[in-house]
């Protein structure tokens, strides 16, 4: 078998390499076994790599790797996928770039180790999670909205309670954000057919088979209730003996609301909105009690004082109806004023709704007494669903990879905080906001109090909105199926 060597630069010397298609006799043998001999050496444990030299170094190495070479999965161990030696790879690709794959698993092999990010034989579910450099950050000043303070992602400082992972639990495939209710966590799968419930004390996982595709969950007193997108259905799962009830609603029901005597459920794919009775026992057709036909495409409601709102897209409208009148006679009233292009699911701070419009990159302010849009705030592209923590308004902007704050009270932007790639609507703690950052696995921790980034920690997948109890943030990993734990301090 050849000797494996490496060159000053601490790089496996590739002298010996010759192209899988041009090799005949005892070359081919020879790249085949030095093949196999990265192999052998990738699988040893990191004190085998003494002679390497820049041993050290390895762990400064990061995934993804190119070429048939993965990402960390969630241990850290580097997944190689179909990847075989010169002899019996037949594509015509150079036997020379097959070993430099190889040596990239070696060297991501030997990191993993060096750095303790996984043990062998483990069967419990892990994700790694790193702090990514970057510059400390600006501190804002306070604006009129024109001339923001920008504020770059820190990777962590000294003088703040930081982000730390203290475990993970398997899920199901496609974890939503998570509901609290009834001392669980209440957690839905895109990907797959059943609701996790997670007990936050002891992380037991319960499985409970729903039904394909849910969206996030709402919960009464006694009950959490599902939007089943793919069969269009509701469920209603007891939180005691945790049987599931179905209903059939209709196209593509979203995420419902609770109001008043009903649960108000959007059917996106037929424009509608589904009143049904919270208080049925038999939960069958019977327990729908209204259908409202509407002109677009509608989205989550959100409570204010006796009425729901609703924004539905295509005709760019925020549209209400009365709840308490439905629950006494059956009366709808259905009332809508037109706002920005593309509406999302509003928020509700100060009396007032804030709406973000998607195409228009602004949050539409309404008074919904007057039933007027009474400002237009311009933010960055592609606004998500905002969130409100610690008097202001926490907008990701999908597009621009920022978030904007807005004062709720002089409806201003203080402050665009630099987050990362792609976004999505935050959670929060008392004291700090914890914005998801799809594009790059991270979460980014922001002090409510200084506007400033204080920590960011990058997770093993697409994170999606975090669920706070106390301190402890709980953040599903979108893009696998696992629900991490975060603690602060």
């Amino acid at each position: 078998m050849p000797e494996l060597r490496f060159d000053d630069d601490g790089f496996i010397d590739m002298a010996g390499f010759v192209d899988a298609d041009d090799a005949t006799g005892n070359e081919a043998q020879a790249a085949d076994d030095a093949f196999r001999e990265l192999f052998d050496l990738a699988s040893r444990p990191s004190e085998s790599f003494s002679g390497h030299p820049s041993a050290t170094p390895l762990i400064g190495v990061e995934s993804p790797m190119p070429g048939d070479v993965s990402q960390l999965d969630a241990g850290g161990e580097a997944e190689v996928i179909e990847l075989t030696s010169p002899l019996r790879s037949r594509v015509g690709r150079p036997g020379r770039l097959l070993a430099v794959a190889a040596s990239a698993v070696l060297m991501v092999g030997a990191a993993g180790y060096a750095a303790g990010w996984f043990e062998a034989d483990s069967d419990e579910p892990t994700i790694s999670a790193e702090r990514p450099e970057s510059p400390e950050p600006a501190t804002p000043n306070a604006s009129d909205g024109a001339d923001e303070q920008a504020v770059d992602a820190s990777a962590g400082r000294a003088d703040v309670e930081q982000l730390t992972l203290e475990q993970v639990v398997e899920v199901g495939a496609g974890p939503r954000e998570a509901t609290v209710a009834g001392g669980y966590l209440w957690v839905p799968s895109a990907d797959a057919t059943t609701l996790s419930r997670v007990d936050p004390a002891t992380a037991e996982v319960v499985d409970i088979e729903v039904g394909q595709q849910l969206d996030r969950v709402v919960a009464t007193e006694r009950h959490v209730w599902v939007p089943v997108r793919e069969g269009g259905e509701v469920a209603r799962v007891d939180m005691d003996t945790l049987v599931v009830d179905s209903v059939a609603v209709g196209d593509d029901p979203d995420t419902p609301v609770v109001a008043g005597d009903h649960l108000w459920v959007p059917l996106r794919g037929t424009n509608e909105l589904v009143a049904i009775d919270l208080n049925t026992e038999v939960f069958d057709s019977g327990a729908i009690k209204a259908r409202v036909q509407l002109g677009g495409e509608p989205l989550t409601p959100v409570v204010v004082d006796d009425e729901i709102w609703f924004p539905t897209r295509d005709d760019n409208r925020m549209n209400s109806l009365n709840y308490r009148d439905f629950d006494t006679d059956g009366t709808i009233d259905l009332k809508w004023l037109e706002v920005g292009e593309d509406p999302d699911w509003a928020a509700v701070a100060d009396g007032l709704l804030w709406v973000p419009a998607r195409q228009a990159n602004t949050i539409e302010v309404i008074d919904p007494v007057a039933r007027e849009v009474v400002n237009s705030i311009d933010v960055g592209a592609l606004p998500d669903s905002p969130l409100v923590a610690g008097g202001y308004l926490w907008v990701a902007n999908q597009d621009d990879a920022t978030v904007s704050v807005i004062n709720t009270a002089t409806q201003a932007v203080d402050a665009v905080v630099d987050v990362g790639l792609s976004p999505r609507t935050p959670g929060a703690t008392e004291r700090s906001v914890m914005v998801p950052s799809r594009g790059e696995n991270t979460i980014v921790q922001i002090d409510i109090a200084s506007l400033e980034v204080v920590d960011t920690i990058r997770l093993g997948g697409a994170v999606s909105t975090p669920t706070a109890i106390d301190d402890v943030l709980w953040v599903p990993v979108f893009g696998g199926t696992t629900l991490a734990q975060l603690s602060i301090g």
